[in-house]
C-alpha cells in the first residue's frame, strides 16, 4: 500500500487499526489532512520479490533512488529495530528482506538529510488538558527526543480546559524556557548516537572513537547543524498550530476510544517542510 494512492475509506479503515502504529498513525495523519510524507507499508513475511518490486514502485513514485526506512513490529519490547535511515534501494531491499523475515512490517518514506533537519519537535498531550513541547534545533532529528538521547533545548508548557473543546491560545496559556544544559554536552550526546548508532545503520564503517569519527564526517561533508547558534522564540502562532493539530487527533480519539496521553513527533527537514512522523500512544505501542 502506499499512502499516496489510498482513498478516504482506506485511510479511514487503517486508521482505525492498531497493529501496526506506525503505519496506522501514518493513515491517520493523511486522513486529518496533517502534513505527513508519501509512505508505503509491506507486512511482515513478505516475499523478496514483493518487497523489491514494492521498493521500485515506490522510489518510482517520489523519483528517488533512496528512501527511508522504518519498521514496525506492533506492541513493541523497549529494545526493537532502529529505523529512520534513507538508504539506496539495493541496500533498502536487504535490510527489508531482513527484517520481514523477522515478522516486522516495513514502512518506507521519502528520504531525508537526518543530519541537516532545521528543528525536531515532541508535543505531549495529556488527557487532563496539559501539554509538553519539546524541541531541538539544528542537527538533531525526532529520534533523539523520543529516545530520550539528547534532552531537548527548549520546552514549552500549557493547559488549556478540555481537548473536546478548541481554544485560540493565549500567552498566558502557554510558557517556555530553555533547558539549562550546556551546548556541547547536547552535540557531544548527539555525536556519540550519530557515530555509534546511526552511521552505521546507513552503511558507513565507523572507525576509531564514533564521537570523534561522526564529528570528522559530519564536517567533512558539509553537515553543521550542529554546531550552528540556535535560539527559539515563544511563538503564539506557532504554537497554536501546533496545537491545532493536536486538536484534530485528540478529537479523533475522543470518538474511538479512551486514551490518557499522546504525542505527535515532528520534523522541519533539509528543505524546510514540516512533517509529522507518527502519532505514539505508549497504551498500544508497548507490549
Amino acid at each position: 500500500m502506499i499512502l499516496s494512492d489510498l482513498t478516504e475509506t482506506t485511510l479511514s479503515e487503517e486508521a482505525a487499526k492498531t497493529a501496526f502504529p506506525k503505519w496506522n498513525t501514518l493513515c491517520l495523519l493523511r486522513l486529518l489532512g496533517l502534513p505527513t510524507m508519501n509512505a508505503a507499508f509491506i507486512p511482515p513475511g513478505s516475499s523478496a520479490n514483493l518487497i523489491r518490486e514494492t521498493l521500485y514502485h515506490f522510489a518510482k513514485v517520489i523519483g528517488k533512488s533512496r528512501v527511508l526506512l522504518r519498521s514496525d513490529g506492533g506492541r513493541e519490547r523497549r529494545n526493537y529495530y532502529r529505523g529512520g535511515n534513507s538508504l539506496l534501494r539495493p541496500y533498502a531491499a536487504i535490510l527489508a528482506s531482513r527484517l520481514s523475515s523477522l515478522r516486522r512490517a516495513v514502512v518506507l518514506t521519502e528520504p531525508t538529510i537526518r543530519f541537516d533537519n532545521k528543528l525536531s519537535i515532541h508535543f505531549r498531550a495529556d488527557a487532563s488538558g496539559d501539554f509538553t513541547i519539546e524541541l531541538l534545533g539544528p542537527g538533531f532529528d525526532a529520534s533523539h527526543i523520543n529516545r530520550s538521547i539528547v534532552l531537548p533545548e527548549y520546552t514549552v508548557h500549557g493547559n488549556v480546559e478540555s481537548w473536546r473543546r478548541h481554544q485560540t491560545l493565549q500567552l498566558s496559556d502557554i510558557r517556555g524556557n530553555p533547558t539549562e544544559i550546556r551546548c556541547e554536552k547536547r552535540r557531544r550526546l548527539g555525536l556519540k548516537d550519530i557515530g555509534k548508532n546511526i552511521l552505521p545503520g546507513t552503511g558507513i564503517r565507523v572507525r576509531g572513537g564514533p564521537s570523534i569519527f561522526a564529528e570528522e564526517w559530519l564536517l567533512a561533508n558539509g553537515y553543521e547543524g550542529l554546531w550552528r547558534p540556535w535560539a527559539f522564540s515563544l511563538d503564539r502562532q506557532r504554537i497554536q498550530r501546533w496545537y491545532d493539530d493536536a486538536f484534530m487527533v485528540a478529537s479523533y480519539f475522543n470518538s474511538s476510544r479512551n486514551w490518557v496521553c499522546f504525542v505527535l513527533y515532528g520534523s522541519v527537514l533539509s528543505d524546510y517542510r514540516f512533517v509529522y512522523w507518527d502519532v505514539v500512544d505508549a497504551a498500544k505501542k508497548w507490549g
